[in-house]
């Protein structure tokens, strides 16, 4: 071959200089993603081509900088680049240099070099063996770099060049010494109803020292491995090298509040860090995971070598050969434990989460460690080289045993309780608790379980001021945590819908403590057979490993606890959910002792159940019988009170959903399995379509259904009542139903959502329209100002006269001669409902009730906005909807709606100072008669009142309607030992209540005036012939 000539001279020389990209490895975290992608300083040293010993050393002053565009060719391993960018440096040597053949190298980031390392660059090896050191304190301190210049621009393998012209334009890809990796979570093939939260991500054991130019090798003289270099582990490795907290509190490292930390499961399928700035994403892949500026955890190069220079090493995957085993299964310090590997001075990832699966099946939950050892693939290379950025994906498979992974999970306890776990909000309800017990002799042992707290309160988010009644007044004082009585969850089912009905809050203020001590297991309940098998409402199953799975079950209590205590089985709250505390032991069968575990400590474990908030967005979907548009259900509820937006709601458990009724095929839902049923995963949007089959035969036929929605993990329930058709309905009452509220003397409303007019007592003739709350709004006095009237003109209040006898027994209106247009075009004879017609539909068999919004007509889906959920009117947008209760048969589904109108106050207040407040607001539109918080009356003490009613404290801003009885009467009412006047039909949408009034609409302030009352709504119904 013939001998380049290469002559005299000397040249001027010109360099670019670029960051070779990291390459993307492991395509299968403390710093941020861009921490080693500067230059602070840049040497140049030439060295003679045949010696390998220093000619000359520039330290480069003058250089400029900008970002250049990568490709995938231009990465480490030519394969695929983690940066799209990185630095491209340009300069001119200082000096000229001779023609010749060299070795040139460029050194970044370190700005000693010349004096520190004089004894170390005089060679090419002495270079490239410079020790680094690793910085814990300053990630961007081990940002050292080498590259050799070249002829070419391209990659090359060829350290040397040739230096033969005046001009000479040299190329050089500088390598970092470190490399970076980025982690993501991935639950697509996770089982539904469990989930992986995230404490910590550490990177372990990584290099204190590596060579600024030639492999690293902790433990070994070089990577052929055959030698080691007798230092220890602690003096080649740090323990520990960055870590990151996911739960966002550094400084809080040893926070278990596991319930705060990020996770992923079924319905939230990944998870991993994101640039700072950058906010999480709707619909995320791992892919944005992984860009180039995530945060990251940095290390030195570490290779401890794969299946071709270490033959034999073992295989990084649990079950290798997919025998359906663990290779190297236990724990540390178990027989059989393969540590590491079996790679000393690797180094590794380790993941710290908490492991919560509500399963009843399969229950479980502790504190979980994975663990990966670094290298080029997931199988057999553990060479954590340099300039690279691994990004590592954590796929959970199944109950979370990932075969790529190494998993240390071990159940340390023998009774093991989901907490918290969910109730529906809903009186009357069951769910079942899965409690696991391990041990031994399970035959010789019982389970007790008592209430020790049971909340009539809400649970606040942190932050949020709104404020209930002091706890510290509230009968009993002092004891309200132990009052368990007062709650809404009980250990024994009642199937009564309302309780203590003829009782008065006050007068019989320790009823509800009786009756509930009347039922041993309504607070403690013992499980004394815990054989496998079923034990009437409770069952036993063996574990899927070891100890038992018991089935707990547990309930909500009656709709209404003594109703005028206002104290509910169902949650109140739109915004809030409410809590109880159960204790659970593990006992002695014979000595009724506590066991105690491994440690000695008593078998005690306590749990919170959760009465989830009030679901009623949607609650109805109606159509009129011609209509079959279909509706796109979205659950949605509100973050707070004060919230102005809806909020899509996500189970906490898988969810499912289903047509529980429908004896007319009115409706399917879409997508539906063979057993009826939508799904959902844990932690996804309750988010499904209602299709109508086709509409009603005529005007005078109405359909109706309900739809069960069954979320976290089924435990709570929410029912959406259906109906197409809006004739007059039979429930199980000898009378029919009308759907419309009264709009006039001789016309209902055009739609089932709209609130009517508002009336007083026996006058059908002034109809204060709806229209005159958007500008005499919640307690916004009228005075002397005008209300429109239905059917044109207006009146101020005073005008709006009621009929002169309002004493018991009077016609009110009752000689009305009441004649409305039904959807079928006929006239038909109506009256208003009487006591008893609202007396026979509270109690009447299979009756139940919801409360919540109904959507109709140019309704197809779930809205968000307050004003718009709530807000229907005449004339406006059909879309929008209205809330109030449904009064429904069980049985059959046929269902009524009673709007409460929407700004949520049925009723305008007569003229009164109700409960000597010093506050008369005549006509103004209110649903309470009192007008401000029951604690702020200083009338007979407020207290004195509310400490046997607390959830009326705020009373007065809550929503609800009115509605006149035909007459004002004496009757006595079912299931009461006396008769009493009444008057009006109470909605209380706060407290639930639907119960009959006696005489306050009728009060008025004055002695003497007997042409007033308030204003209330009206229901007709026709008599059955």
């Amino acid at each position: 071959m013939k001998e380049e000539i290469i002559g005299e001279g000397r040249a001027m020389v010109s360099a670019t200089l670029d960051f070779k990209p990291m390459s993307s490895a492991l395509t299968r975290t403390r710093a941020a993603g861009d921490a080693l992608k500067n230059i602070s300083s840049l040497h140049v040293l030439l060295y003679d081509y045949e010696t390998k010993a220093l000619k000359k050393s520039w330290k480069i002053e003058g250089y400029t900088v900008f970002d250049e565009g990568r490709t995938d060719a231009d990465a480490e391993n030519g394969k695929g680049t983690a940066e799209n960018t990185t630095k491209r440096a340009t300069f001119k040597l200082p000096d000229e240099i001779d023609f010749g053949r060299y070795y040139m190298y460029a050194v970044a980031n370190i700005p000693n070099l010349l004096t520190a390392y004089d004894g170390n660059i005089k060679t090419v090896d002495g270079l490239k063996s410079i020790p680094l050191t690793w910085n814990p304190d300053d990630i961007t301190a081990n940002s050292q770099m080498i590259g050799y210049f070249t002829n070419a621009s391209g990659n090359s393998n060829d350290e040397s060049l040739v230096v033969k012209e005046k001009s000479v334009k040299l190329h050089a890809w500088l390598r970092r010494a470190a490399s970076k990796i980025t982690v993501a979570f991935d639950a697509t093939k996770l089982k539904d109803g469990i989930r992986i939260h995230f404490k910590s991500i550490k990177i372990k054991h990584i290099p204190r020292t590596c060579y600024l130019g030639k492999d690293n090798t902790p433990g070994y003289t070089s990577a052929t491995f055959e030698n080691r270099n007798e230092k220890s582990l602690i003096e080649e490795l740090h323990e520990d090298g960055e870590v990151y907290y996911y739960n966002g509190r550094p400084d809080a490292p040893d926070n278990e509040d596991f319930a705060s930390w990020p996770f992923v499961s079924r319905g939230k399928l990944f998870y991993g860090l994101l640039p700072p700035g950058e906010t999480a994403l709707k619909s995320p892949s791992i892919a944005d995971y992984h860009t180039e500026n995530t945060p990251a955890l940095y290390f030195y190069e570490n290779l401890q070598g794969n299946e071709e220079s270490r033959p034999g090493i073992k295989d990084k995957r649990q079950d290798s050969d997919d025998d359906g085993k663990l290779d190297a299964p236990g724990l540390p310090n178990d027989e059989g434990y393969v540590l590491k590997d079996n790679v000393e001075f690797g180094t590794y990832i380790e993941v710290e989460g908490y492991y919560d699966a509500r399963l009843s099946d399969r229950p479980g939950e502790g504190k979980i460690i994975y663990r990966f050892m670094l290298g080029q693939d997931v199988k057999k290379d553990y060479n954590a080289k340099r300039n690279c950025h691994y990004k590592l994906t954590l796929r959970f498979n199944g109950y979370a045993n990932d075969v790529d992974w190494h998993i240390e999970y071990k159940e340390d306890k023998q009774l093991i309780v989901p907490t918290p776990y969910y109730i529906s909000y809903l009186y009357n309800q069951s769910a079942s608790l899965p409690v696991k017990i391990k041990g031994s002799d399970l035959d010789k042992v019982k389970l007790e379980v008592r209430i020790i707290e049971n909340h009539w309160w809400p649970t606040l988010e942190e932050g949020d001021d709104y404020k209930f009644a002091d706890l510290s007044k509230v009968y009993p004082v002092g004891q309200q945590r132990e009052a368990v009585w007062h709650g809404f969850m009980s250990l024994a089912y009642d199937s009564r819908k309302i309780i203590g009905d003829d009782k008065h809050y006050m007068n019989n203020k320790d009823w509800n403590k009786e009756e509930w001590n009347t039922n041993a297991n309504n607070e403690k309940r013992i499980f004394e057979d815990l054989t496998v098998g079923d034990h009437g409402n409770y069952s036993v199953e063996l574990g899927y490993d070891d100890g038992l799975n018991l089935k707990m079950p547990f309930y909500t209590r009656p709709k209404q606890l003594v109703p005028t205590s206002g104290y509910t089985g169902n949650n109140p709250y739109v915004a809030y959910s409410r809590e109880a505390k159960i204790e659970l032991k593990l006992m002695d069968k014979d000595k009724n002792e506590v066991l105690k575990d491994v440690n000695g400590k008593n078998l005690i474990d306590t749990a919170s159940i959760i009465q989830v908030r009030r679901c009623v967005n949607p609650k109805g979907v109606w159509r009129s019988w011609n209509n079959s548009d279909n509706f796109h259900v979205v659950m949605k509820i509100l973050s707070k009170e004060s919230a102005e937006k809806f909020e899509t709601y996500d189970s906490k458990g898988p969810w499912r959903a289903k047509v529980e009724i429908d004896k007319n095929n009115m409706i399917k839902l879409r997508g539906a399995d063979a057993e009826g049923y939508v799904h959902g995963t844990i932690d996804s949007p309750m988010d499904f379509w209602i299709d109508f089959n086709g509409t009603c035969e005529n005007e005078n036929t109405v359909r109706s259904a309900i739809v069960l929605v069954e979320y976290n993990n089924y435990t709570c329930h929410h029912r959406i009542f259906v109906r197409q058709g809006y004739a007059p309905l039979v429930l199980n009452d000898s009378i029919k139903w009308h759907s419309f509220n009264l709009y006039s003397a001789t016309e209902e409303t055009q739609s089932p959502l709209e609130e009517g007019s508002l009336f007083k007592y026996g006058n059908l003739t002034d109809a204060i329209l709806a229209e005159n709350n958007k500008t005499y709004g919640f307690q916004v006095p009228v005075g002397d100002n005008e209300l429109s009237l239905a059917g044109g003109g207006s009146k101020k209040w005073l005008e709006i006269k009621a009929a002169s006898d309002k004493n018991t027994g009077s016609d009110g209106f009752s000689k009305e001669n009441i004649q409305v247009v039904n959807p079928d075009g006929t006239k038909v004879n109506v009256r208003v409902a009487t006591v008893k017609d609202y007396d026979n539909l509270r109690n009447g068999e299979n009756r139940e009730f919801g409360y919540g919004v109904l959507y109709g007509d140019g309704a197809t889906e779930t809205l968000e906005d307050v004003n718009e959920v709530y807000g229907y009117y005449r004339g406006g947008n059909k879309s929008y909807g209205m809330r109030g209760c449904f009064v429904y048969n069980k049985e059959n589904g046929n269902n009524l709606f009673f709007p409460i109108g929407a700004s949520g106050y049925g009723r305008r207040k007569t003229d009164k100072s109700w409960y000597k407040s010093g506050v008369i607001r005549p006509g103004a539109l209110q649903y309470a008669w009192r007008s401000k918080k029951y604690s702020e009356y200083d009338w007979d003490n407020g207290w004195k009142t509310l400490a046997y009613r607390p959830l009326f404290e705020d009373v007065y801003i809550r929503p609800g309607a009115t509605y006149w009885c035909e007459k004002y009467i004496s009757a006595q009412l079912s299931g009461e030992t006396k008769s009493k006047n009444y008057s009006y039909l109470d909605i209380n949408y706060f407290t639930l209540d639907f119960s009959l009034g006696e005489g306050e609409p009728l009060d008025c302030e004055k002695d003497g005036v007997d042409d007033t009352s308030s204003a209330c709504f009206i229901r007709c119904v026709e008599d059955v012939e």
